[in-house]
């Protein structure tokens, strides 16, 4: 085991910090001296690393700083791996209700960023190029999303009889409140008005669902998942064509792949669906005959759909890729 020091310090209590840090930091703890803190919470005991995500904000740019300064003038020395795995800088769509502050966020990240992390990991090229206005490119590592196998390993399931479809997207992606599509649009509504849909979280406005089911911890959210999505035949996850969902993962497509069910997506420049099967792609234009088309055919494949999602995930697995996040940590192998 290396004697290297690690605090995993996630900002939050959702899937951002489970799949970023929490998760990481469970299998890091082999090799390394893992301490996994409650979100925000940063406290010094001689670690050589904090491992955190998304700081953005003057006040908490401020109190790293602080602690990284007052560290450094006992002549003691930590370095900061902060991962942001949105856009919390540019303007969020009209339709996205999270009271984001993203101005401040440009602001404070732009003068304070370069200074306070010695490493920032993202989780597309998109992000990438996006945060590379604000600290030096040579410090910015990709790392996509990934799924922990011993979590998301699940018996394979036999196609279902029925079309059922099953969307699990959080209200960030459309507006009851303003009655807006989002990352939908009027022809998925015309799809969608004859076909049976269950729901995991909130209901989009426009759409009357077969069941609702209700959000549940991370701890428990990927063998909840596995079970509604068995009586479903399809997953859903549009997503418009605009920079903020450039820059996302393609997190519920693997999702999908685990629980094996064909997940319909969107296409367009950039997306992060680009590497889906072509039968599975929805563009973002698309009228609700195609999109009912484009069913159809994945209906036709799916077993080809299911084995391709299935191949997709194996080079995916956290196991496989844990030495991306060791290269972080590894000091004779990381250029600070």
């Amino acid at each position: 085991m290396s004697n290297i020091n690690i605090d995993a310090v996630p900002m939050d209590k959702s899937a951002c910090g489970y799949y970023r840090i929490t998760n990481v930091a469970d299998l890091l703890y082999q090799d390394y001296n893992i301490t996994i803190c409650p979100p925000g919470k940063f406290h010094y005991h001689n670690q050589d690393y904090y491992f955190t995500q998304r700081v953005a904000g003057e006040k908490n740019f401020e109190a790293l700083l602080n602690i990284k300064n007052e560290i450094k003038s006992k002549g003691k020395d930590i370095k900061f791996v902060v991962d942001y795995d949105d856009n919390v800088w540019d303007e969020l769509p009209k339709y996205n209700f999270t009271n984001v502050p993203w101005q401040e966020n440009r602001t404070s990240m732009k003068e304070h960023l370069n200074e306070l992390a010695d490493i920032v990991t993202c989780t597309t090229e998109s992000l990438k190029d996006s945060l590379s206005q604000y600290v030096d490119a040579h410090k910015i590592r990709v790392i996509p999303n990934m799924l922990p196998r011993f979590k998301w390993n699940f018996p394979r399931l036999a196609k279902p009889q029925t079309n059922t479809i099953l969307y699990a997207g959080s209200p960030t992606h459309f507006s009851n409140p303003n009655h807006m599509y989002g990352d939908f649009t009027a022809e998925w509504d015309k799809f969608l008005k004859d076909k049976d849909v269950d729901i995991m979280g909130i209901c989009p406005w426009f759409i009357k669902p077969r069941r609702v089911y209700n959000w549940v911890d991370m701890m428990s959210y990927a063998h909840y998942f596995y079970n509604i999505a068995y009586q479903c035949k399809y997953i859903i996850a549009p997503l418009a064509d605009n920079f903020f969902n450039c820059c996302k993962s393609d997190l519920k497509y693997l999702e999908s792949c685990a629980v094996g069910r064909v997940c319909l997506v969107s296409d367009f420049d950039n997306s992060p669906y680009h590497y889906a099967h072509e039968l599975q792609k929805i563009p973002v234009r698309a009228t609700a005959k195609q999109i009912e088309y484009a069913m159809k055919q994945c209906d036709a494949h799916y077993d080809e759909i299911i084995e391709y999602q299935y191949e997709y995930l194996n080079k995916r697995w956290l196991e496989g890729n844990i030495e991306k996040y060791k290269e972080l940590f590894d000091k004779p192998k990381v250029q600070i």
